[in-house]
């Protein structure tokens, strides 16, 4: 099967191309995983001159690339952000930076499994992995970070035409650029001790082998290397070295000079000390104390702590090589390009992101990639020199200043793969919030399901593959997952128009999209979902199915933009849920939508709360709307706070159905049937009133 990609770029002339950021960091990508087999559709979709980079045709001379117009692009991929990646012959189409280049890793690790690109996608293949919409981490590296690199470059490309257009351009020039807060951020998370997962099993390993080394004479003496896959640098002082991986190397640290004493005895620090000083090619004779190598060996066995050794906090997203740091080099270089390559400028404010742009191009991999992509390496060379122009200075934002360690914090969470809020409601906070929704006489108002009391599907008339037995659900869950399909595939077939468009979002392993795509096999459906393992069992029901109404992307929500029909959701979790009732309202479609997850609702780039104008003149803020998703959250049956926490939940899906209200939507808000199918019981049911109506 032949993969296509699908990203932004037009030819300027034979010898140059203006791509944008994302563009580049693709194109690296391939060049890294050897995967010039690819097929590269660059389609001219009018990005503005000042948000693309000059490439050379060194990029691409080797690639298999196409230039297209927008109209040239097949409908199923139009309606995605680029880069897109499809595969010939599927129905998975995959968008979004992130995805496409996790894609490309896991293609190449398929044909090339000697090269580990698995292991570029970091712990249990976590790297970039959730949207941007939970992740800031994500959120920086796919837009933030690249956006703040496009923006200084555009000043510097500003600075430098007004200078010229005034002919004022002289010799060393200084060009003022401001940084902005997202490469600062980037840089001080750098600073910060890595985060390292199972941390307590690598440091047992590099024990394990420096142990090994040292046990050796002839490695000992630097004459041998028992060890292919560590190295020990530095012997004396304290002792450093390097794990060696296939695509970059762990660096750790055994401060071993530092003498100290415990409970009156020698730590493992002066034990080891002994080993550098050794000239005995014996193994079994003495070094210069008289002890024994096996006793000496013994006795730091035996007080060796995995806190004796510091790893490196050399990469973007800890002590290992991960495909955050190929996204983030490329950005970083165009930005150093930029100013001239003045590198040794730029180290002066942002020391920790250079220290780690230089140690990326040492990694004999990344170097061939990016000699293929045309970079100029030649500038970390200590006796290169540039002529330039100008003299580049920085002007550093005021940021992350620290009040407090609540605030510090809440900044050591700014960068995470899963950011979750860590508000918590207590009682007085949420009666306060409980008076002002009284005192504003905001009152749910419960309706009922279109199609009445008759929601009932009849699974045993239906091909098996659809039952939720197959999505690899237990039979306990089976049933009243059944429950749930019925009360919105019921609801979305009364709805929906033959030839519509039907889109499940967050549509997890396809449960609700597939049923419905067998029920209404006149309409099309798409599965919008960004998690990976779920697609892949949705893509599975559906080709076993042989369902030829339904396409499934592998995107953020924000990433999908084509125009639908019927818009729903099952279980969307926090702010999700007001996504998808945002996308639909933009659409001018139709909503089917049980919300979840009240207590993770918060502010994020795209969604802001409170959601109606009613709420907001009630002068609800969004901490208070968080407040009340918390208590929503408490619903289990037979418990003491069951009743508050259905009111709650009730309170929160006002809020949204007075928001399509206001847009023109007519609403029902009524519950599942029955209501012990799930905690999360809210079924919210738009249309519009060119729509089959549904009386409230």
């Amino acid at each position: 099967m032949s993969t296509e990609i699908y990203l932004s770029g037009q030819k300027t002339n034979k010898e140059t191309f203006a791509l944008p950021l994302n563009s580049c960091a693709v194109i690296f990508a391939i060049h890294y995983c050897h995967l010039e087999g690819v097929i590269l559709n660059f389609v001219d979709d009018e990005v503005c001159e000042e948000l693309q980079i000059t490439i050379t045709h060194h990029a691409l001379h080797s690639l298999n690339i196409n230039f297209i117009t927008q109209n040239a692009v097949p409908s199923l991929v139009n309606v995605c952000s680029l880069p897109v990646l499809v595969t010939s012959n599927s129905n998975l189409i995959r968008s979004g930076l992130c995805n496409v280049i996790r894609q490309i890793t896991m293609v190449a690790h398929s044909l090339y499994p000697k090269e580990h690109f698995k292991d570029l996608l970091g712990f249990r293949g976590g790297s970039l992995k959730a949207c941007a919409e939970v992740s800031s981490w994500t959120k920086l590296c796919e837009l933030e970070f690249p956006e703040a690199i496009m923006s200084v470059i555009t000043q510097g490309r500003l600075i430098k035409s007004n200078m010229v257009n005034n002919s004022k351009l002289e010799a060393e020039d200084s060009i003022e650029l401001s940084l902005t807060k997202e490469i600062i951020i980037l840089e001080q998370h750098l600073y910060r001790p890595p985060r390292i997962h199972n941390d307590d099993k690598m440091k047992r390993h590099l024990i394990q082998r420096v142990l090994d080394i040292w046990s050796d004479p002839v490695s000992r003496s630097g004459d041998s290397d028992v060890s292919t896959d560590i190295r020990i640098c530095q012997r004396s002082g304290p002792v450093t070295g390097e794990l060696l991986q296939p695509h970059a190397v762990i660096r750790f640290k055994i401060p071993v000079n530092n003498a100290e004493k415990c409970n009156g005895d020698e730590t493992v620090s002066s034990e080891m000390k002994y080993f550098p000083r050794s000239n005995n090619r014996n193994g079994n004779t003495k070094v210069n104390n008289g002890k024994d190598v096996e006793e000496i060996l013994q006795r730091i066995m035996n007080k060796m702590r995995i806190d004796d050794i510091i790893l490196d906090h050399l990469y973007v997203e800890g002590i290992e090589m991960t495909v955050a740091d190929l996204m983030l080099f490329v950005f970083t270089y165009h930005f150093i390009e930029s100013i001239d390559f003045q590198f040794n400028s730029l180290k002066i404010y942002l020391p920790k992101l250079c220290a780690w742009f230089q140690n990326m191009t040492k990694m004999p991999k990344l170097k061939v990639a990016a000699l293929r992509y045309g970079c100029c390496l030649e500038i970390f060379n200590q006796h290169f020199e540039f002529q330039n122009i100008y003299i580049y200075k920085f002007i550093l934002p005021e940021v992350l200043q620290k009040d407090s360690d609540e605030d510090e914090n809440e900044e050591e969470s700014e960068l995470q793969r899963r950011t979750r809020s860590k508000y918590r409601a207590l009682k007085p906070e949420l009666a306060r919030v409980l008076k002002i929704i009284k005192e504003a006489n905001i009152e749910p108002i419960a309706g009922e399901h279109p199609c009445g009391k008759d929601i009932t599907l009849p699974w045993s008339e239906l091909p098996c593959a659809i039952h939720p037995y197959e999505g690899g659900l237990p039979e306990k869950r089976a049933l009243k997952k059944c429950q749930q399909l019925e009360n919105l595939a019921t609801a979305i077939k009364k709805i929906a128009q033959p030839g519509q468009t039907i889109v499940d979002f967050c549509s997890g392993g396809g449960h609700l999209g597939i049923t419905v795509a067998s029920l209404i096999p006149y309409c099309k459906v798409f599965l919008i979902e960004n998690k990976e393992e779920s697609l892949l069992i949705a893509k599975s029901r559906v080709d076993k199915l042989q369902l030829k109404n339904v396409t499934i992307y592998q995107c953020n929500l924000g990433y999908f933009h084509g125009k639908f029909d019927v818009g729903t959701c099952l279980h969307a979790c926090g702010v999700a849920t007001d996504m998808v009732l945002q996308k639909c309202l933009d659409s001018k479609a139709a909503f089917v939508v049980c919300p979840c997850c009240y207590g993770a609702v918060q502010n994020t780039h795209l969604i802001s709360y409170p959601r109606s104008q009613l709420f907001q003149e009630a002068n609800i803020s969004d901490k208070d709307l968080l407040t009340l998703g918390h208590a929503a959250d408490q619903t289990e049956v037979k418990t003491t706070l069951e009743q508050q926490g259905r009111y709650c939940m009730d309170i929160v899906d006002t809020d949204r159905l007075q928001y399509a209200s206001e847009h023109g939507y007519d609403v029902v808000l009524c519950s599942l049937v029955p209501q012990t199918c799930t905690p999360k019981n809210n079924l919210l049911i738009g249309t519009l009133p060119t729509d089959a109506a549904i009386s409230s």
